[in-house]
């Protein structure tokens, strides 16, 4: 139908056509208004079932139809955080996410508690150990004390930041607490070295805590950002670089999971420290001062309130503002090697991880295969970045209160992949 054209003068033909369409126009207007209603009316409907009901039923509905509910304590799920942490980006980007197998990877991580929190089942977990060894080494000066040596072990980056602040805060409370200390004081060891291969005395050190990471690719990245040099950007870093440092990561927490046979270690998953807190918190205290009465302790006898700020160092605007760089800086180096070698990089990582856990067996082999083998085709052809990874967390021999006496670890040590040398000629060949 032609719509009519509506004359602007007053003449006579103009009124009669005006008024031959009056009905018409009127028909048009409240139709209109009526449309206008029916919009405003079903986007008032579209916001109350997508916000109002999951508010009142308990929380937000998943793509899946499923409710995501809160975490404990009131915070955040898992899924909630990174969903709150990520901005919308382009569709241009490689996003930092989790690979389709990850949770395979997951699943093979060990630990060794020999006191849990409340929040922790881990009865029914095969993957935790209930009794495990604390070796407190003699000082190298016989005029000090004895000290728990406990290392916050973690590969090269700056995701161990948040559970360094909590671990020192109970640290501090422990050992100033003024009587009945029933353990002896501890000492926190950042370090990106794995234990060498033994029980404490090989290793010198009475508890281990690790961060497990999610997604796994954030500690890839992450581990590639702060190995560049300052005159380095993410462009220097190849496919090959990116493979490699994943092959390295695995292999990483495949030695820690062998260490959790006898020696105590605790496994956080990284994501908690920004989802549950508190958890981590009680998790913490409970690994680090096992004992009740000790535990009690600390609660009434922290009255000067000298350390309250410690319990919270981190504070959410900082850990989510440090999140979201080690994610922006993984997100430019994923985009940058698709972009570069025109791969599905998710579906290449992800053919990685699953070779690696088919090849080792599901990272139970023993001993973990070498960091300094991780080159594709050729394992132990490594690019300069790469070694620098390797280094940064083989073993070291050179610690007075460690003792290296496996074979791999005088290779790793040297940095020799092959290890097919004699422990003369590996021992000669560290810092070639």
């Amino acid at each position: 139908m032609v719509t009519p054209t509506i004359p602007t003068d007053t003449s006579t033909a103009s009124h009669n056509l005006r008024t031959r369409h009056r009905p018409w126009l009127e028909s048009l207007s409240k139709n209109t208004n009526t449309l206008l209603l029916m919009v405003a009316a079903a986007a008032l409907t579209v916001s109350f079932v997508s916000i109002v009901l999951p508010m009142l039923s308990g929380g937000p509905l998943q793509s899946d139809g499923r409710q995501n509910m809160a975490g404990v304590r009131g915070g955040p799920s898992v899924e909630e955080f990174t969903q709150q942490q990520r901005p919308a980006k382009s569709k241009d980007v490689v996003e930092v996410v989790d690979l389709e197998h990850e949770e395979l990877f997951r699943a093979t991580i060990k630990s060794c508690v020999n006191e849990v929190s409340e929040h922790d089942k881990f009865d029914k977990d095969p993957n935790y150990k209930l009794k495990c060894k604390e070796f407190i080494p003699d000082p190298l000066d016989p005029t000090e004390h004895k000290i728990q040596r406990v290392a916050v072990i973690t590969p090269p980056g700056d995701i161990s930041v948040g559970i360094l602040s909590l671990s020192e805060s109970i640290m501090y409370k422990h050992n100033h607490l003024k009587e009945r200390k029933l353990q002896p004081n501890i000492e926190l060891i950042p370090r990106n070295n794995v234990p060498p291969y033994g029980y404490g005395k090989t290793h010198g050190l009475t508890k281990i805590i690790r961060i497990v990471p999610q997604p796994l690719l954030l500690e890839v990245t992450n581990a590639l950002q702060v190995s560049l040099q300052p005159n380095e950007t993410h462009k220097v870093i190849t496919l090959q670089d990116l493979t490699a440092t994943l092959r390295m990561m695995l292999r990483f927490h495949c030695r820690l999971s062998h260490v959790a046979a006898h020696t105590s270690i605790l496994s956080v998953n990284f994501l908690d420290l920004f989802a549950n807190k508190l958890v981590v918190q009680e998790r913490l205290e409970a690994f680090l001062t096992p004992h009740e009465i000790l535990r009690k302790e600390m609660e009434q006898g922290d009255d000067d309130g000298a350390f309250d700020a410690a319990d919270d160092a981190v504070d959410d605007e900082k850990r989510n503002s440090l999140f979201d760089r080690q994610e922006s800086f993984g997100t430019d180096i994923l985009t940058h090697i698709r972009d570069t070698y025109h791969v599905d990089v998710n579906k290449v990582m992800d053919d990685v991880l699953m070779h690696e856990l088919n090849t080792t067996k599901n990272l139970s082999v023993w001993p973990c295969p070498s960091f300094f083998a991780v080159g594709d085709p050729d394992p132990y052809d490594l690019g300069p970045l790469v070694r620098r990874i390797a280094e940064a967390m083989a073993p070291d021999c050179d610690d007075p209160l460690a003792s290296c006496f496996v074979k791999r670890d005088k290779c790793e040590a040297a940095g020799d992949g092959p290890c097919q040398g004699k422990p003369k000629e590996m021992a000669n060949a560290k810092g070639r």
